[in-house]
């Protein structure tokens, strides 16, 4: 036996060891190998390493009513069992041949179309769903529509089944769309996209100088359109209007615009402010009122404040009284009066005691309240008259409202002066007035007194009639004898006798002595009269 060398040997080794590090370490590549017919069930892909011979169970024989099944084929190149090596991924396609004498089962199928939602939902067109016929057992041949707006997405077709339960879904996708904006031949303003459908949310108005934006050209959509569009600005050249204002005396803190163009937006009008009244409205040359003006509105505008009185204006009416020694007045009160601007006052003179009101100038009212309406009230004169009762006289006197006077008492004999009806007032009353004296006699006090001597008489009580006063002594003596103050009065059989007081004056103390004689018996009997007021 040849013995082989050994450096033969150790090189052989050392491939063989080459080789075992290599199908540990390093993963072997696969491929896919996919299948198509236009009949009978296909079979689902599968996965082989690279450089696998496909085998006979690899490449199924398949079947289909009214047809014969050949072979398959990878492009151009038929493919047989145990002779095709897999180097890539490989589409395989069946080939058949026709039964010419076995007749071929027909059934239908649907045909359904769904378009997607602006919420990415698919939603289904009932009224284009079709219906069609097609060979059992073989692919539908479902074509897609035309809708503006959208595109179809790949189709998948189906095997008929004998039923006519088959339907096939064709999708359609909402396209997305750019809409681009020219401010002018070349310069992009802006741009702005969405789906087909969706609202437009219109770009920021370009501007250009002495130029009001008018639009764009063509007219923007207020949704997206089927395709892809370019808008141009429109311009228009800008013109100023002017505004004038007729305040009629009023004021204005914040100004109102003073010109304005078609494309100023709206406005509101400010309200100006006159003292003492209240604004109305605005309103133009043509008496129209105005309380904004609005966009759009075009031509120069004069504008008029209209106003209201108040009526409440404030004003003061003073009240001025005359001086009692002096034709001068001076200013007793001051009133707060509310009246409407522009128009009289109306102050109203009150009835006032001892005073008549002078005629009063009536004044209109001035809307920043300082209207003053003055009223002289003038002092009565009155005259004051009296009535003494026979005292003595006095004259009458005259004087202004609340003048200060002095006054001396009457004098009447044998009476007391009490005072005035009615009372004397300390100063001119505000009417002419009489007043009467009134008297009282001057009063006194009587006491008996009895000498000791003598025993007590039974003495009657003296009477008092005015000013006179009769002294009464007891009856059945034969003289009586009437002393006044020692002097000898009466020497007679009467048992009374009178005194008149009316000429005595307060204090005078007075001794009535009273002697009466009956069979040479004395009884006397003493009065004392004392004055008083």
């Amino acid at each position: 036996m040849k013995q082989i060398p050994r450096t033969v040997f150790l090189v052989a080794s050392l491939f063989l060891l080459l080789i075992g590090f290599s199908s540990c370490d390093v993963e072997t590549k696969k491929f896919s190998v996919t299948y198509e017919s236009e009949h009978g069930n296909v079979p689902d892909a599968i996965e082989v390493e690279i450089n696998t011979i496909l085998t006979a169970d690899q490449l199924p024989v398949l079947e289909a009513k009214g047809y014969t099944f050949l072979y398959w084929v990878e492009g151009f190149t038929k493919v047989e069992a145990g002779k095709y090596k897999v180097t890539k991924d490989i589409v395989l396609s069946a080939r058949w041949e026709k039964n010419p004498d076995e007749p071929i089962l027909e059934a239908t199928y649907k045909v359904e179309h769904y378009q997607e939602s602006l919420e990415n939902e698919y939603t289904l067109i009932e009224d284009d769903t079709e219906e069609k016929n097609g060979i059992i057992g073989e692919k539908t041949a479902a074509e897609a529509k035309t809708y503006e707006g959208f595109i179809e997405k790949e189709i998948d077709q189906e095997t008929i089944k004998a039923d006519g339960s088959t339907v096939v879904e064709i999708y359609y996708k909402r396209k997305e769309i750019t809409l681009s904006f020219y401010s002018d031949e070349e310069t992009i303003e802006d741009s702005i996209s969405g789906k087909y459908g969706a609202n437009v949310s219109a770009p920021k108005n370009p501007s250009k100088s002495g130029f009001y934006f008018a639009g764009w050209e063509p007219e923007l959509p207020k949704t997206f359109p089927a395709e892809d569009a370019t808008y141009k600005a429109m311009w228009s050249k800008i013109k100023i209007y002017k505004i004038t204002y007729d305040l009629d005396g009023g004021e204005i803190k914040e100004e109102n615009p003073t010109e304005y163009t078609e494309k100023t937006l709206t406005f509101k009008l400010k309200e100006p402010k006159k003292q003492g009244y209240t604004f109305l409205c605005w309103k133009d040359s043509e008496e129209n009122e105005c309380k904004e003006i609005s966009k759009g509105t075009t031509g120069d505008i004069s504008l008029k404040a209209y106003w209201k009185p108040n009526e409440n204006t404030a004003y003061k009416e003073e009240i001025y009284l005359q001086e009692i020694e002096k034709d001068e007045y001076f200013l007793w009160k001051t009133n707060e009066k509310e009246g409407t601007t522009g128009e009289k006052t109306s102050v109203e003179a009150e009835i006032k005691e001892g005073f008549t009101a002078l005629e009063i100038e009536q004044k209109e009212i001035a809307a920043d309240g300082s209207t003053v309406v003055k009223i002289y009230y003038e002092r009565n004169t009155s005259t004051l008259t009296f009535d003494t009762d026979g005292g003595t006289e006095i004259e009458p006197i005259k004087g202004k409202y609340k003048l200060s006077f002095e006054l001396e008492n009457p004098i009447k004999q044998g009476y007391s002066f009490m005072g005035w009806e009615p009372a004397l007032p300390e100063t001119i009353p505000a009417e002419s007035t009489t007043y009467k004296a009134i008297w009282e006699p001057n009063k006194f006090s009587i006491s008996v007194i009895v000498p000791s001597r003598t025993e007590i008489p039974d003495m009657e009580e003296p009477i008092v009639e005015g000013t006179k006063v009769t002294f009464k002594a007891p009856g059945s003596y034969d003289k009586y004898m009437w002393y006044l103050d020692g002097q000898k009065q009466q020497f007679q059989e009467k048992t009374t006798w009178t005194l008149d007081t009316s000429a005595l004056q307060e204090g005078s103390h007075l001794v009535m002595l009273v002697t009466m004689d009956w069979a040479y018996n004395f009884y006397s009997t003493q009065y004392e009269l004392e004055v008083t007021k």
